[in-house]
């Protein structure tokens, strides 16, 4: 079974069984939650408080030391102060359990073999690879922006990574990972950091790049992203001069990663295709103005206003 199949459909009936058998809990409420590759539920139980249940995919669920290393990075987190989410162990005191559930399949998209969908990762090291699936970008402008990129990833990108920080990357920090509420100063305050399903060993200056991407889509002038969060991030671990200079390309990147994962994604799940589409909506858009602006000017705004953030600090 590949992965096009390997998202399991479980019913709300199915849930509340499974949630009595492993944790003694009784849902009152359950509520589906979006996702790609897994299925997630929000829980209120009649005993008192709100979980989140996870239903890993067939094949990841196949690796079970990959969700132990997730788990671990979350615990030790937490205990360091950050917001992450802590696991529930079962009554019979494990961290995860594998279940033989009878499940409908996601329905399989016979056009793209086992190979392609094994292949096509959320690494930025992968970009290149993109060239192999910019056909679904065909009578779209953009397509023509994506090669560009993926050239300049090559050829710019790929020869400076041996300067790169390394590290352990969350993978993943786009705007629906990572929660917030407001503070006493009437601004916000990072409540919850979630989804460590990507957590990759690699270049740090990825996730830098990866969390610019994602907070554009939100904000109503995309370009003066970069400079805050360019600030927190030098606040601990400062770019050096070939960090600095990849990080445009590094942000287009993921734009490009991030569409052309979309459309490939509707594909194979064409009934969730609001939630795969998300970023689509603004991001085409955003990685068109940033690549007519350039990566001088870019740079010049991210910059500035990183340093102007930290003089005020």
């Amino acid at each position: 079974m590949n992965k096009t199949s390997a998202k399991l459909i479980l019913s709300h009936s199915q849930v509340s069984e499974m949630v009595m058998k492993l944790y003694k809990l009784t849902p009152s409420v359950i509520r589906d939650l979006p996702s790609y590759d897994d299925q997630n539920f929000h829980l209120s139980v009649t005993e008192g408080g709100d979980y989140i249940l996870k239903i890993i995919n067939i094949e990841d669920s196949k690796n079970p030391a990959l969700i132990q290393v997730q788990t671990h990075a979350m615990t030790i987190l937490h205990q360091n102060g950050l917001p992450v989410q802590t696991v529930l162990p079962t009554t019979t005191g494990q961290l995860m359990s594998l279940e033989d559930i009878e499940s409908f399949p996601m329905m399989e998209h016979p056009e793209l073999s086992v190979l392609q969908r094994d292949e096509f990762k959320w690494s930025m090291s992968n970009v290149p690879m993109l060239e192999e699936y910019i056909y679904l970008m065909d009578g779209d402008p953009i397509q023509e922006v994506m090669k560009s990129v993926i050239q300049g990833y090559k050829t710019s990108v790929v020869p400076a990574r041996a300067s790169f920080h390394l590290g352990i990357n969350h993978g993943d920090l786009n705007d629906l990972n990572v929660l917030v509420q407001p503070d006493e100063n009437d601004g916000y305050k990072i409540s919850g950091i979630l989804d460590f399903g990507g957590m990759s060993s690699g270049h740090c200056v990825y996730d830098l790049a990866i969390t610019i991407m994602y907070l554009m889509i939100e904000h109503p002038k995309p370009i003066e992203v970069g400079g805050p969060v360019l600030a927190g991030w030098e606040s601990v671990l400062p770019l050096n001069k070939a960090e600095r200079h990849t990080l445009y390309l590094l942000v287009l990147s993921r734009f490009c990663q991030s569409l052309v994962y979309a459309r490939y994604s509707v594909l194979l799940q064409p009934e969730n295709e609001e939630y795969l589409m998300i970023t689509s909506k603004r991001g085409f858009y955003i990685l068109r103005h940033l690549w007519e602006l350039g990566q001088t000017q870019v740079e010049r705004v991210w910059f500035q206003s990183a340093d102007q953030y930290c003089d005020r600090k």
